[in-house]
């Protein structure tokens, strides 16, 4: 508040269609409109391939997956009642370059913080993690507020991209 402008804490499970739902109803309570969302809510993958079991693959991805999806179902609901114009943009990275991008980090000592090993092991999930955000693409986009999937490998290309698209 002390730098002009306000927020609210609310305690919800995002893998919850329930709590998400109350959560976009307490911030509608709260401040009148909803103009943005930032999901911070996450689930970490802390274990190995091996050490995966479903039931934690089941628990990240309703976190990590289905928990932005059901918040961005409910604001964009109050967004599209308000009228207001959405612009929703997935910012695609091949493997390839996520693989790029991994290695300029270990090769390069001031970006070494960015790496974790988890990364790597991450990868061995690139197909499913395609597959969910394909899923979620696909539910999240109707006529009003369309996905513009942004090739994002060249970061000039992505920027022009999202530009042309405003």
């Amino acid at each position: 508040q002390s730098q002009g402008t306000d927020c609210i804490f609310v305690k919800a499970d995002v893998s919850s269609a329930q709590d998400c739902a109350k959560l976009v109803a307490k911030a509608l309570e709260r401040f009148g409109s909803v103009n943005g969302l930032v999901n911070a809510a996450a689930l970490p993958d802390r274990g190995t391939l091996l050490d995966t079991t479903p039931e934690l693959l089941d628990r990240m991805f309703r976190t990590n997956v289905s928990g932005p999806f059901l918040l961005m179902q409910g604001v964009v609901r109050h967004l599209t009642e308000t009228g207001t114009t959405i612009l929703k943009f997935y910012l695609h990275i091949s493997c390839d370059e996520q693989k790029k991008r991994f290695q300029e980090r270990l090769d390069d000592p001031k970006r070494q913080w960015k790496f974790s090993v988890e990364d790597l092991e991450k990868r061995t999930k690139w197909n499913d993690y395609m597959r969910a955000y394909d899923d979620l693409l696909e539910r999240c986009t109707t006529d009003c507020s369309p996905w513009h999937v942004i090739p994002a490998d060249q970061k000039w290309y992505r920027n022009l991209a999202i530009v042309r698209t405003i």
